[in-house]
């Protein structure tokens, strides 16, 4: 909080509640010594809303929204600001269409870029039509230039069925359990290594399909509010 001392704010806490171990870690190397009690729990999403559907489905939405049946859809979705990395995404998949068809980036919550071969820009929309757009997703990317928190939009992406490609920043890496839930790049600010991930994804997933799998019970509203009230009961 601006203007507070650290060491007086944490010394003041009981309980000092994080979103990801590496935000613990974090806070740990910033004051070198935690007095408090500290309690971790991840972010969750409505599971009821952001879930895998069946192929009928996904072709039933692609149709109402003038979508291809025939084509991977990539999704990027997330604040017009230059550390979201757009910028270097958009560089490497100038490169990585040369040779493809059939793909095509959807761009979300961000102005429109001018006309980009294979990209539709769809700016902000409402919360509620999210779903939808990562469920016709075969591909996610985030690809964030900054530390975060626990981004809901990967995780939305994650518990939808998406592939998501993921910077690899702390704390993502934490999110994906290193990769057991989706591909970290390792330069995300290097456009060559996201163009080398997309081509190593894109084959990976013609022979394999999306080959991670998220636990069911893991990052759920649900699980979330049930923990949060037990911290608070305790």
């Amino acid at each position: 909080v601006k203007g507070v001392d650290r060491n007086h704010f944490f010394q003041a806490l009981d309980t000092f509640l994080v979103l990801t171990n590496t935000s613990y870690q974090n806070q740990v190397n910033l004051q070198h010594a935690l007095s408090c009690k500290v309690k971790q729990i991840y972010n969750g999403v409505d599971t009821k809303l952001f879930k895998p559907i069946s192929e009928q489905e996904q072709k039933s939405i692609k149709r109402k929204l003038g979508l291809k049946n025939d084509t991977s859809y990539y999704l990027w979705l997330s604040q017009d600001r230059k550390k979201k990395g757009l910028h270097v995404v958009l560089e490497a998949w100038s490169d990585f269409i040369k040779d493809k068809e059939n793909v095509h980036l959807i761009v979300i919550g961000t102005k429109d870029y001018g006309p980009k071969e294979q990209v539709t820009f769809l700016g902000r929309i409402k919360n509620t039509e999210l779903p939808k757009f990562y469920q016709i997703s075969t591909f996610f990317i985030f690809s964030t230039l900054c530390h975060e928190g626990h981004p809901l939009a990967l995780t939305e992406a994650l518990k939808s069925g998406c592939y998501c490609l993921t910077s690899d920043i702390d704390p993502l890496s934490e999110v994906l359990n290193n990769g057991e839930y989706g591909v970290l790049v390792e330069v995300p600010n290097d456009p060559d290594s996201w163009l080398k991930s997309l081509n190593i994804t894109l084959e990976d997933y013609k022979i394999n399909g999306n080959r991670f799998k998220i636990p069911e019970e893991l990052y759920c509203i649900d699980n979330w509010m049930n923990t949060i009230e037990f911290y608070i009961l305790e």
